[in-house]
């Protein structure tokens, strides 16, 4: 395990033998001395070498560990759910749309993030240089919002088709889900629009800081509303789709009358609702965090930071955990994504096979062609 040692142990401890070399000299009690020499250098060394501002400093280096592995497998687990949900099977439901916007949207969000939390643990951020302090904000949070945004779209669709079964078509589908989602981007970034004027680049300090005045807190008062209020909506919207395709399938039942796609309903409404759960309980501890740091100033202190960037790393596994949760719960994703697998080992297959039938073919047309040139 690699230990940072700062310059100042090495001068704490020197110091320390030189002082234990003198009490040698002048003590008949060499063996009291070494021991309080022992206990006294371990205790001012284990000090600062746990203070908070080493902490943050380890945080900081564990990104470049954990955020290139972050990177590759969020990015891998939703580039398999976007082929996986564009199936034509799937077409007809807007919930799906709305789960790729989610895909999509994290995939951009952690091509950001990842190589920000990288340049942070070199102690290089580009959030402080005056053009990025401006920029930076909007940017990192454009991710996390859509993705939420569209958790709640999906919410809201579940809830309306959970009482009328019947399957539109996909067409109808489509243009339904582009035309919230283009509406939800665009409203997002209006909000968003803000966080570019409520920061400012310090020169004394070469730090991007926040202004401390009226508008600037009422904005980020706003956004403590909207991240309660967010989970609340998602999580009511979830119980009453469950309750509510529950009443409808017994009131078909009732009827004799089949309810298309039963199945499918009952699979993407437990998804949606066990995916906004883990998403609220992932998320919401860099919520507290950030909104603590940005109303009470006494919380900006390294360890306060140190614990905000470990629940960043939390939050990141919230897109991680969803794959898993489709295909624990969604068997039409398990089905498709085992018929992926397949798909994927007959072209190993079949790139092997050519490859090694390609050097005979290769060598039979150069033998033929040196026959005919003789």
């Amino acid at each position: 395990m690699f230990i940072h040692v700062h310059k100042h142990h090495i001068t704490v401890i020197i110091s320390l033998v030189f002082f234990l070399h003198v009490k040698l000299l002048h003590s008949n009690h060499r063996h009291e001395v070494s021991l309080n020499f022992v206990c006294s250098a371990l205790r001012i060394f284990f000090q600062d070498f746990y203070s908070p501002t080493t902490l943050l400093e380890r945080v900081l280096k564990a990104n470049i560990y954990i955020e290139p592995v972050l990177f590759i497998l969020i990015l891998s687990i939703h580039i398999i759910n976007i082929r996986i949900l564009s199936s034509r099977e799937l077409r007809a439901f807007p919930c799906i749309y709305y789960f790729l916007g989610y895909s999509a949207a994290t995939i951009v969000y952690t091509s950001l993030l990842a190589p920000t939390q990288i340049l942070r643990a070199l102690f290089i951020g580009w959030e402080n240089t005056p053009v990025g302090c401006h920029i930076y904000f909007f940017v990192i949070f454009l991710g996390p919002y859509v993705a939420r945004a569209m958790l709640i779209l999906a919410a809201f669709d579940r809830y309306y088709c959970s009482s009328q079964p019947r399957l539109m078509s996909w067409k109808q589908a489509k243009r339904k889900a582009r035309k919230y989602i283009l509406i939800m981007v665009i409203i997002i970034s209006i909000y968003l629009s803000p966080m570019c004027f409520i920061y400012y680049f310090d020169t004394t300090t070469g730090l991007c800081l926040q202004y401390r005045n009226l508008p600037a807190k009422i904005y980020i008062f706003t956004q403590a509303i909207l991240s309660i209020c967010a989970p609340t909506v998602m999580f009511i919207l979830g119980i009453l789709t469950s309750i509510n395709t529950h009443r409808v399938i017994l009131r078909l039942a009732q009827q004799k009358v089949s309810m298309p796609s039963r199945l499918m309903h009952r699979q993407l409404n437990r998804m949606l609702l066990l995916h906004m759960c883990v998403h609220i309980i992932l998320t919401t501890p860099f919520g507290v965090i950030y909104f603590m740091n940005a109303f009470i100033e006494s919380t900006r202190t390294p360890s306060i930071f140190a614990l905000r960037y470990v629940f960043v790393f939390l939050s990141q596994t919230d897109y991680v955990v969803s794959f898993f949760l489709y295909i624990l719960l969604g068997s039409f994703y398990r089905q498709r994504f085992c018929k992926l697998l397949k798909c994927f080992r007959e072209n190993r297959y079949r790139i092997r096979s050519f490859q090694y039938q390609q050097p005979r073919s290769t060598k039979k047309f150069i033998r033929t062609v040196v026959l005919e040139t003789l």
